[in-house]
């Protein structure tokens, strides 16, 4: 399992195993959610939910770690 990359900000659950075809997508939604102006951030998110919803848990995991480094 050490080979395999997961995501989770401390005290958040890892939903499941991130292989690395569902590593690509977190970490595409989370670049690119990084890279808007914070207003536009809930719409992108929202659209992510719906498309995603697992993807969305490991992308504001990240956003939340990010937000406290």
């Amino acid at each position: 399992m050490a080979d395999r990359p997961r995501v989770a900000a401390q005290g958040t659950r890892v939903l499941r195993p991130m292989d690395p075809e569902r590593w690509r997508r977190v970490n595409t939604h989370f670049s690119e959610v990084l890279a808007l102006p914070p207003a536009d951030r809930p719409p992108y998110l929202r659209a992510l939910s719906a498309a995603d919803p697992e993807v969305l848990a490991e992308v504001e995991a990240l956003l939340r770690a990010d937000a406290q480094a």
